[in-house]
């Protein structure tokens, strides 16, 4: 298909029936300038109006095609042509329909993350209340003696009022550290002590990983009670050593 020819055969045959681009592009429920585009040859009708705009200018299909009036088009090459028409509109439909139909998925499958997200969240149930007095956590041994899970007796005091969030440190009868701690993220503390920072991650059952500096793996403290507990008869350590024994 030559896009010049067809084109100044669109226009020849506008002329010969006495319209004007505004009038031909009224029938076919098109904008002027469309049919403008097809006469100066910069564009080709599409499928959707081949058939409407041959019959508004009075000639068939293969006609318009080849951009010329044919003396010897037979029925059959015309039905082939229409044919041909009919193909490519079923074909373009269903690509539409395909597009449309991943764009939906695509769509439904955000929704649906976002709905399993949003149902997550709602089943999430808040952090137990912090403030209370841990301890590192005691296994019985074979011979019935109670035995420490790490080699440093812990006691961690949390306080937790709107307007306070100290905590006071203890290993073995030592006052090794105090400050305040924040809550970044559920579930997870800092505490900002005078000479140390560590972390420490809240479990279901109420007890907290405690991870200090020099510590190659946390220790558990379980909570003893929810009144927090200070020892004023507790030492206080000198220098921290990081080895998680207070220092001389």
């Amino acid at each position: 298909m030559n896009t010049k020819q067809t084109g100044a055969f669109i226009a020849a045959l506008r002329k010969e029936k006495g319209m004007t681009q505004e009038q031909l592009a009224g029938s076919l429920y098109l904008s002027h300038t469309t049919v403008s585009k097809w006469e100066r040859g910069l564009g080709f009708p599409d499928v959707s109006v081949i058939e409407p705009l041959a019959e508004t200018l009075g000639v068939t299909v293969t006609e318009l095609f080849r951009g010329q009036r044919e003396a010897d088009i037979s029925s059959e090459g015309e039905q082939a042509a229409r044919d041909a028409l009919r193909l490519t509109k079923m074909t373009r439909r269903r690509e539409k329909l395909l597009k449309w139909l991943a764009a939906f998925c695509l769509v439904l499958t955000a929704a649906g993350v976002l709905f399993f997200a949003l149902w997550r969240s709602s089943l999430r149930l808040p952090d137990p209340p912090v403030r209370g007095t841990y301890q590192t956590d005691m296994t019985p041994g074979e011979d019935g003696v109670w035995q420490r899970d790490g080699a440093v007796l812990f006691t961690l005091s949390v306080q937790d009022w709107e307007d306070e969030h100290s905590f006071v440190l203890y290993a073995e009868s030592t006052l090794l550290d105090s400050g305040s701690w924040e809550k970044p993220k559920p579930g997870y503390y800092l505490f900002h002590g005078e000479k140390t920072r560590f972390s420490a991650q809240l479990h279901r059952d109420g007890s907290l990983y405690l991870l200090l500096d020099g510590m190659d793996a946390p220790v558990c403290l379980t909570k003893r009670g929810v009144t927090p507990a200070y020892f004023p008869d507790y030492l206080p350590t000198g220098e921290y050593d990081g080895l998680l024994r207070p220092g001389s």
